[in-house]
């Protein structure tokens, strides 16, 4: 505990994603998962908290899915949740952080229950479980209306089964160009959902 607690008050930049995971356990009751889900939060210094538990049955998953959704910590830090197993496979489907996290090239299964991004971007739309945020990413620049970069990143998108697009935004003033830098290819943060990418 103690060696915990120095590196959540030495981190500097670093993020920190604690986690709890339950190898041969559901995870316990519901109360048991909010003070899981509670003691990962370290009272508002953890910046990502993450929860792993067994599943054995359909209600185990459910069950850390509806906590995941309900439990309030404080900071409120994304919560990323996984019921391994094959019944757990909704929890994958239910992740809304950092999903899906997984890829096609991995070398084996990382869990039991794994899916690919097809299966759980598949599954979500058939649910109409929409992304967080569904981002439209500007390419702006000067005569770069023949800019590959639209197709480059739409085609990145549809690959993993992404709702976001990219489009040409061709002007003769460089708007972020100050903050961003131009030509530095650094993105711009926009209001509505929207990314600048200086070109």
């Amino acid at each position: 505990r103690a060696a915990r607690n120095r590196l959540l008050s030495h981190r500097r930049h670093a993020k920190i994603i604690a986690s709890a995971h339950f190898k041969n356990s559901n995870g316990g009751t519901e109360a048991d998962l909010e003070n899981t889900f509670r003691a990962c939060a370290h009272g508002g210094r953890a910046d990502v908290v993450k929860v792993v538990t067994t599943a054995f049955c359909l209600e185990d998953a459910i069950r850390l899915v509806h906590v995941a959704k309900n439990v309030k910590l404080k900071g409120n830090p994304p919560k990323i949740i996984l019921a391994m197993g094959a019944v757990g496979q909704i929890s994958r489907v239910f992740n809304e952080f950092l999903t899906p996290v997984t890829h096609a090239l991995m070398p084996g299964v990382a869990a039991p229950g794994q899916l690919s991004i097809a299966e759980i971007m598949t599954a979500r739309n058939m649910l109409s479980i929409r992304a967080p945020l569904i981002r439209e990413m500007l390419i702006i620049g000067r005569g770069i209306t023949m800019s590959l970069a639209p197709l480059l990143f739409n085609t990145a998108f549809k690959y993993l089964h992404l709702e976001h697009k990219a489009k040409i935004f061709d002007t003769e003033e460089i708007m972020g160009a100050g903050a961003a830098g131009e030509g530095s290819g650094k993105a711009a943060g926009a209001a509505g959902g929207t990314d600048a990418l200086v070109k």
